[in-house]
């Protein structure tokens, strides 16, 4: 329903509809529309932050770009959740939401910084890093998931989209490198280098 139409698309009614349940059922649930759509935001977060939960290598480069191929299969695998933690519609602005919401990055960040701190990225403020990014990642999984991306732009993206996004992610991080040729030959090389 969320996904449909945002959050102004659910509702008590519609839910106990679907649930095969009573409205009061519902209530006596989550007590409210506003309770019921903060469960919703919080299953979102709560498994898209354990998506972005890795392992640390050797190779901080590796996992910056390990972190950013979890965000797309999350996505993927959650078409109906994604929307839901970036629709602005959804007016969730208390801490535990801000809260939810920034333990999404913290891993991103966490990287970024060892990248930093290895070489591999130019000296910035590791969460300004983080958040263009995200921004840049997100962007991209937004025009995919609404099928824009093959339809308008084609070629690889349309044939091999994991191979796509790949490079996409690689582009948008050389603009931080401090070896540019280090992450085309990643590029060419499909990531081996």
């Amino acid at each position: 329903m969320i996904a449909a139409g945002g959050p102004d698309n659910l509702s008590v009614r519609k839910v106990s509809q679907a649930a095969g349940t009573s409205t009061s059922a519902v209530y006596s649930l989550y007590g409210s529309k506003e309770s019921l759509l903060q469960a919703v935001y919080e299953r979102a977060a709560r498994g898209f932050a354990a998506s972005q939960v890795i392992e640390f290598s050797d190779d901080a480069a590796q996992d910056l770009l390990q972190l950013s191929m979890n965000y797309r299969t999350w996505a993927l695998e959650n078409p109906h959740l994604y929307p839901v933690m970036f629709d602005g519609r959804s007016g969730l602005q208390n801490a535990e939401a801000g809260a939810l919401g920034q333990s999404t990055i913290q891993p991103l960040v966490a990287v970024v910084q060892r990248a930093i701190d290895a070489g591999f990225l130019r000296q910035a403020d590791a969460f300004q890093v983080a958040v263009a990014l995200r921004t840049s990642v997100h962007g991209y999984v937004m025009l995919e998931l609404a099928g824009l991306l093959g339809r308008h732009f084609g070629g690889q993206l349309a044939t091999d989209p994991d191979a796509a996004y790949y490079n996409y992610t690689l582009v948008a991080v050389a603009y931080w490198a401090t070896d540019i040729e280090r992450v085309r030959s990643r590029i060419k090389s499909g990531g081996t280098a």
